[in-house]
């Protein structure tokens, strides 16, 4: 079970129309960093939270979501110039002396007639240390992305069917193994993966920035 934790209007609605286009990964990422800030005062195991928030009370833990709805952006797909990004909490990993929040992260244009396209899907990690946020995104992934959304079908199916992210049969593992951390979707073998490091040398954002 999956559901969207919801930020409130302003801060949920993303970019509007006749803002500067913005990469969809990029303003995902803003907002997470500034929901840390917003709901955490900076700390992120504000996010271990999420789950529990969004069906307190469940046996089950859900799959919590961070949504950037909205961004104006361009794209693979025809006829469409925003882009929703939905990222699927995992859970945390500790490797390289880091503690590691794990996003499964897809990028999702909406057309005509509600008609969507999943454009990419990426693997995330996210750490962070007094007021500075350290990201590793894996690279595109065509295989796996078209692997997930079942693109692989006859080409007569590829072209009329709408793709979505996340879905109702997700079931995603982690495994790490020196610093490597692998998600598969055991429903449809799809798998990503990155190389966690040491945060110092990595480019750093600062949490909240809003760019």
């Amino acid at each position: 079970m999956t559901r969207t934790i919801l930020l409130g209007f302003t801060l949920l609605t993303g970019a509007t129309t006749g803002c500067m286009a913005k990469d969809p990964m990029v303003a995902w990422k803003d907002r997470v960093a500034h929901y840390v800030v917003k709901r955490g005062n900076g700390d992120p195991n504000v996010l271990r939270d999420l789950a529990q928030a969004q069906a307190p009370g469940a046996l089950r833990p859900t799959q919590a979501t961070i949504g950037e709805l909205g961004v104006t952006a361009s794209g693979p797909t025809p006829g469409t110039s925003t882009r929703d990004v939905q990222g699927i909490l995992l859970g945390t990993r500790s490797a390289a002396s880091q503690r590691w929040f794990l996003f499964l992260v897809g990028v999702i244009a909406r057309g005509e007639n509600s008609r969507t396209d999943v454009e990419d899907i990426r693997l995330a990690a996210f750490s962070a240390e007094l007021d500075t946020a350290h990201w590793i995104v894996s690279p595109p992934n065509a295989e796996a992305m078209d692997q997930y959304i079942g693109r692989n079908a006859a080409p007569s199916e590829q072209a009329s069917a709408s793709s979505n992210f996340p879905n109702s049969l997700d079931a995603f593992e982690i495994r790490v193994a020196d610093g490597r951390v692998q998600v598969r979707d055991q429903h449809s073998g799809a798998s990503w993966s990155l190389q966690l490091q040491d945060p110092e040398p990595l480019r750093t954002d600062r949490v909240g920035s809003r760019n």
